[in-house]
């Protein structure tokens, strides 16, 4: 059982020494802008009407609604990618087959 943990071992060792490479993380270009809370200075019903049918057409999914206590939850349904920038990865690898970039 040890020759078999040592030989693992070794193989191990051996391969990790043909493979080098490096990572680097990139941080967005743009940090996101805080969101300001917003008074509107009309009745709750007038906003309820001329809002909640628009939201329903656009790029979000109504889950729940409820008139009384103001609430609605939406989901957003569309492509993220134009409005997250989470950062980028590079990653250098080297090996036997030469030096690639990711």
């Amino acid at each position: 059982m040890n020759i078999v943990r040592i030989a693992f071992l070794g193989m191990c060792i051996c391969s990790t020494a043909c493979l080098s490479g490096s990572l680097h993380y990139n941080q967005p270009l743009i940090a996101s802008a805080p969101v300001a809370p917003m008074t509107i200075g009309k009745p709750r019903a007038e906003i309820w009407k001329s809002v909640v049918p628009k939201v329903g057409q656009s790029f979000f999914v109504i889950n729940n609604l409820d008139q009384s206590s103001g609430l609605v939850n939406v989901s957003y349904s569309g492509d993220p990618e134009v409005f997250v920038d989470c950062g980028r990865i590079i990653s250098v690898v080297t090996n036997a087959r030469g030096t690639r970039t990711y």
